[in-house]
């Protein structure tokens, strides 16, 4: 799909505030479209971006989950709200990624979005390792 310029401005901004040495509870959400009109931004072609990056990315996600730190990822997840306490008891890298993307069903503001991204993203921080790489790798796709 066509990213606009407003959802471009969105998803640059998003990506240069999201700090990887801030852990989740350090972590403010800043406003990130403040020259911008918020409310002429299509959400739906936001979320279809970040979901087009998972879809992208999944086999990579997938290998790295097998690492022997699905475990990590389910618990730094779970604490941040993404993934439910079933998927953390017995986590596979699918119930992660699905259960990631079905927090979007009901989020229908660009600050909702931001802050679910980033709680996302900051639990990888926390793990460290490869994992900092696939967050940056995978805020740097949306970014493009």
């Amino acid at each position: 799909g066509v990213v606009s310029l407003t959802e471009e401005i969105f998803i640059t901004r998003f990506l240069e505030t999201t700090d990887p040495s801030r852990t989740v509870h350090q972590f403010s959400v800043p406003s990130i479209l403040t020259n911008t009109d918020r409310s002429h931004v299509d959400i739906s072609q936001v979320i279809r971006c970040i979901e087009l990056v998972m879809e992208k990315n999944h086999a990579k996600l997938t290998r790295l989950f097998k690492t022997g730190s699905l475990k990590a990822v389910a618990d730094e997840l779970l604490e941040a709200g993404i993934i439910t306490r079933d998927v953390q008891t017995n986590p596979t890298s699918d119930t992660i990624i699905n259960c990631f993307l079905s927090g979007f069903v009901f989020k229908d503001e660009l600050e909702e979005i931001e802050e679910y991204c980033t709680k996302f993203f900051n639990a990888f921080y926390e793990i460290r390792g490869p994992y900092v790489d696939a967050a940056n790798k995978m805020k740097k796709s949306i970014q493009e």
